[in-house]
Parts: C-alpha cells; sequence; structure tokens
C-alpha cells in the first residue's frame, strides 16, 4: 500500500472516529415539560428482570432489554398493563446512561412503540432512574392528575 493511500485511510479512519464520538453526544437536553409533552409512553416502573445488574455502571452499554413492573401508567399503556419489556440500544459513551438496574425503580420517557408493538429506549433517551428525581416524578403526578397549569402545551 503507498504511503498516500495509506494516509487517507488513516485520515479516513479518524474522521469516522471523531463523527461517531460528536454524533454520540450530541443529544439535546429537554425539560420535564417538554418530556411530558413529547413522549408518547410515561411509567413508572420496577425492573424485575434484565437490565443492569445491581452496581453496575450505568455507562456501560451491556444491558439489551429489561422487564419492567408497572407501578404507575401515565401515558401510552393501556390499563391492564401490569409488565412491559422495553429494548435497550444503550452504547458505551452514550450521553444518556442506561437507567434500567434491577430492582430499582425508573421513571420511563418512550418514543412511540415500533411498528412490532415493542418499546424501545436508548441513546439520547430521556428516562431517568427514579430515585434521582423526586421533583420530576412528583411533576408527572401533579401534571395527569390535573395539578398542573397547561401554558406549556400550545
Amino acid at each position: 500500500m503507498s504511503p498516500r493511500l495509506r494516509w487517507a485511510v488513516a485520515f479516513t479512519l479518524l474522521m469516522a472516529l471523531l463523527v461517531e464520538r460528536a454524533w454520540a453526544c450530541s443529544c439535546t437536553a429537554l425539560s420535564i415539560c417538554e418530556l411530558v409533552d413529547k413522549a408518547d409512553v410515561i411509567f413508572l416502573g420496577e425492573v424485575i428482570q434484565g437490565g443492569l445488574e445491581p452496581g453496575e455502571d450505568a455507562w456501560s452499554g451491556r444491558p439489551q432489554s429489561a422487564t419492567l413492573r408497572i407501578i404507575e401508567a401515565y401515558k401510552g399503556l393501556r390499563p391492564d398493563v401490569r409488565e412491559v419489556t422495553v429494548s435497550l440500544q444503550y452504547l458505551p459513551g452514550m450521553c444518556s446512561p442506561a437507567v434500567y438496574r434491577r430492582g430499582e425503580q425508573t421513571l420511563a420517557f418512550l418514543g412511540r412503540p415500533e411498528a412490532d408493538r415493542k418499546l424501545h429506549d436508548g441513546a439520547c433517551s430521556g428516562s431517568r432512574f427514579a430515585k434521582d428525581v423526586a421533583d420530576e416524578l412528583q411533576y408527572v403526578r401533579a401534571y395527569f392528575a390535573g395539578q398542573t397549569p397547561n401554558d406549556h402545551q400550545r
């Protein structure tokens, strides 16, 4: 391989790596009002299967799915749904941690289910460990109980 071709290949790989890293963390943080407004599915659930192991780093990118027992369903789930499985698509180094840890509660903000009716979460997720967002959880509860102003909706 010629030195010029070798340089071109190395440069291309470097650019691809830089673009991938820039893309990986180009998420826009949404306010709780925006999350409530934009999410198609919102619920509080406890991870009962899959997800992160207790104590596992939330940035590992390892879990591929999590099954949650529904504690409180706010939007997008039928009233009779007691458990859901969420397909997780987190990669190491993404800007959102995987917030599905077995035995812990997750406040989930998900998009519309795919054509296969499966729920998905991952990069740029608005979902959070419930223990870390007591104020946001209180806002969600108040919002769906009709106790918050609706001025953010247009």
